[in-house]
């Protein structure tokens, strides 16, 4: 159980590591390191996430000087996700959903974060709280929490199972698709493969700790 919660938790800080701002130099030593490894996956279940592992493999093959990896990802970011670069598509929640995320709904969205103890630091303290790197990082801390304080797992599992229903898996996975779709950059194009599958596959195994599946 420890261990499929440590990489839960791992894979949340990588994704918001990813869509937080300018990559850190400790993103490239981990990948050159060999510390951020990703698992291999059955591709029938899980096909983005699978291909996106893939390519990043592939992106990140023979690269052992982190300087230089840095560098790449840095200038990949400016290309892409770096602001008014209007390459990515909108990053915020309430700009898929509209409709149905009046500001209400964004003051809803502070409340839960509020709750559970979570606030933004660094960058994401000047993002919108419906960003895609907030809410990323406010499941990393739900994780953390399930982690630390083990006689609540089932709490903070719940905690995460509404928050991947009520709004990640409500856009993440569209804006995904369009990120692939607008830009040419392979680092990316893999983020956004791992970043659709990995929440697919996510609330899949937070529905099997729930119910006693995984232990």
């Amino acid at each position: 159980m420890l261990a499929v919660l440590e990489i839960r938790r791992r894979m949340y800080w990588a994704l918001t590591l990813f869509f937080g701002g300018e990559p850190p130099r400790e993103l490239a030593e981990a990948f050159v390191s060999g510390r951020l490894a990703f698992p291999q996956v059955d591709p029938d279940h899980y096909p983005d996430l699978a291909r996106g592992f893939l390519e990043l493999r592939r992106f990140i093959s023979g690269k052992a000087d982190a300087a230089m990896l840095h560098k790449e990802l840095i200038a990949d970011y400016e290309k892409v996700l770096a602001p008014d670069t209007g390459c990515a598509p909108p990053r915020c929640e309430s700009d898929w959903i509209a409709d149905e995320m009046p500001d209400s709904e964004l003051l809803k969205l502070e409340s839960i974060y509020r709750v559970a103890g979570y606030e933004p630091r660094g960058e994401k303290v000047t993002m919108f709280r419906d960003d895609i790197a907030v809410e990323l990082d406010f499941m990393h801390h739900l994780c953390m929490r399930s982690i630390e304080d083990r006689e609540n797992l089932q709490k903070y599992v719940e905690e995460e199972i509404l928050f991947l229903r009520e709004h990640l898996l409500r856009w993440v996975p569209d804006f995904c698709d369009e990120l692939i779709r607008r830009c040419s950059s392979r680092f990316y194009q893999a983020v956004a493969r791992i970043t659709k599958g990995f929440l697919l596959m996510d609330i899949e195994i937070a529905e099997k700790i729930l119910s006693g599946e995984i232990i």
